[in-house]
């Protein structure tokens, strides 16, 4: 399907949900236009990105394409990165939607390591400045990151066995 019916479908979507409809009335009038509420996710996502912008590079795109492009970072979407499984470097505008999904991986996959860094960095800091595990709680609540909270649990945890009262 092409950019242009993606970005028309999305418009009127968007606005069917925001104007036609009564609270939890959405999914109910989604079967029985037959859509599925995640594809109808992306068409009003892939519109909310895209589908006022003039430039035409997105317009030849896929559904799938155009939503993995319009899930990534912002700042990113416009530089070349290079494909891990090729080190090829493309802009995102140019790749497939296996490239995409690998791109895709490997931003997550930096930014868990990065917040594990930065938990990491924060409980060796609370540690030498204080030794209780209300502090320890306290640092686990400082961060949204799943992935990093869990690796500070299981360092607390085996903290608190051996220095908790």
């Amino acid at each position: 399907m092409a950019g242009e019916a993606i970005f028309e479908i999305g418009r009127r979507l968007k606005h069917v949900k925001e104007n036609d409809l009564v609270h939890g009335e959405w999914e109910r009038w989604l079967e029985t236009v037959k859509i599925d509420r995640a594809q109808a996710t992306r068409f009003i996502t892939v519109y909310d990105t895209f589908g006022k912008s003039n430039d035409d590079t997105y317009h030849q795109m896929g559904v799938q394409a155009l939503y993995l492009i319009a899930t990534m970072p912002e700042e990113k979407r416009n530089q070349p990165h290079t494909i891990p499984s090729t080190n090829e470097t493309k802009t995102m505008d140019g790749m497939t939607v296996r490239e995409l999904r690998e791109l895709k991986k490997k931003f997550k996959e930096e930014e868990e390591a990065k917040a594990s860094r930065v938990i990491q960095n924060s409980y060796q800091t609370k540690m030498s400045n204080s030794k209780t595990c209300k502090d320890i709680t306290e640092l686990i609540g400082e961060t949204e990151n799943q992935t990093a909270i869990s690796a500070v649990q299981i360092l607390n945890f085996g903290y608190c066995l051996s220095n908790c009262p």
